[in-house]
């Protein structure tokens, strides 16, 4: 994505990536993790000084510290950043942990693939289910804020902001790239691409375990098409509001380690959905 929380959040929503505060997440491992300041990128480790590609003693800058999708560096030496979350010994699985979420790079150009990062995915919304949320408003209903915020990393900054019920999770990011100008009012539409390179970013996560800020969800969905305007995203880490309507969206199943759609997996649409989240 240009740069995401829901599992792709922070806080305990927190560092764990592109999606930041401060807070603990709980990793696939159960260990609690920490926003150390260092971010490596996703295939990196963190060896407890430095950002080291995976399965090598080579440090890499380039791959591993100041592009691409970020995660911040966990406590735990050696935890593999993947998805936007430190994962124990580089261990995968489609599931996801709850907290910060993936940063990225680059904006999606025109339909097949991205730039600076990976093939995108399809885009239509056949046979897809549609996704009944019992409300259209966030907070609203059953969803309350989860983490709402203005955070950096190293390759740029982001706003996002977080909503769960009791076993499903909607976040929505709009991120900016370091020397990509992205204006607000924001308009424009989800492209078909893979998480780290979303500039506008919607996901949504079901079956999902939520002691606020920490949640885990067992399927996750990132948003492939469909329109979003964010009238407002404050760039303070301080105060501010994050804002936004999206419209005619389809989610696909996604696996937020390997950073590609699920196949065969789910599809939703959603065909509304507004949010308004304020900080501190």
């Amino acid at each position: 994505m240009a740069g995401a929380v829901i599992a792709g959040l922070t806080g305990a929503l927190v560092a764990a990536g592109r999606g930041g505060l401060a807070g603990a997440l709980v990793a696939a491992g159960g260990a609690v993790l920490v926003a150390t300041g260092v971010s490596c990128t996703n295939g990196c480790v963190f060896n407890g000084s430095t950002c080291l590609q995976a399965g090598t003693s080579q440090q890499n800058n380039s791959l591993c510290g100041n592009a691409g999708a970020v995660c911040f560096a966990c406590m735990t030496p050696n935890n593999t950043c993947s998805g936007g979350f430190c994962i124990p010994g580089g261990s995968g699985g489609g599931s996801s942990t709850g907290g910060g979420s993936a940063t990225g790079g680059g904006s999606a150009t025109g339909g097949g693939s991205a730039t600076g990062g990976g093939s995108a995915t399809g885009g239509g919304s056949a046979g897809c289910t549609p996704l009944s949320l019992g409300t259209t408003i966030f907070p609203g209903g059953s969803y309350a804020p989860l983490e709402t915020g203005y955070n950096t990393f190293s390759g740029g900054a982001f706003n996002y902001a977080a909503f769960a019920s009791t076993s499903q999770v909607l976040s929505f990011e709009l991120v900016r790239l370091t020397g990509n100008s992205v204006p607000v009012p924001f308009s424009g539409s989800f492209q078909a691409v893979n998480y780290q390179d979303c500039v506008a970013c919607l996901q949504f996560g079901e079956s999902c375990t939520i002691t606020p800020p920490n949640f885990t969800c067992g399927r996750r969905f990132l948003a492939q098409s469909g329109t979003v305007s964010f009238p407002t995203a404050t760039e303070s880490a301080t105060s501010g509001t994050f804002t936004g309507t999206v419209s005619n969206v389809t989610l696909r199943e996604w696996n937020f380690t390997s950073d590609a759609e699920v196949r065969p997996g789910l599809c939703y649409t959603l065909s509304s959905a507004s949010f308004t989240g304020s900080w501190p």
